[in-house]
């Protein structure tokens, strides 16, 4: 499922895996919509497990409740492997669009089908 949503400043999209399906949430005041659905959808294909529970709580909560948002989920803070995760998504993004964008001028219904496809 794709949905707009009001997401934390500085968040264009998220991906958030549930065990019978997968949720995209794309920031509404993006502005490269396709590009940011590519990026999440890289997440998803690439097989990334994405952000630990804590950095995501820490990025919504005010700083103020970090330690006890630590304490209550019981996990420790960080994750090297996240920018190498962003960055894959990002090339994932690239050659997904580049590829949709040089197909589909010999093929318009394959663009027309992306748009219907991720809304």
């Amino acid at each position: 499922m794709v949905e707009n949503s009001a997401l934390p400043a500085g968040v264009f999209g998220q991906w958030v895996h549930y065990r019978d399906h997968d949720e995209v949430s794309v920031a509404s005041w993006v502005q490269t919509r396709d590009r940011t659905l590519a990026h999440e959808l890289g997440h998803i294909v690439l097989g990334h497990q994405g952000r630990p529970v804590l950095e995501l709580a820490q990025t919504v909560l005010p700083t103020g409740v970090h330690e006890l948002a630590a304490l209550m989920l019981r996990r420790e803070c960080g994750n090297a492997g996240a920018a190498g995760e962003e960055l894959a998504a990002e090339q994932f993004a690239g050659m997904l669009l580049n590829r949709l964008q040089r197909i589909g001028r010999k093929e318009p219904r394959l663009r027309s089908r992306w748009g219907e496809a991720l809304g």
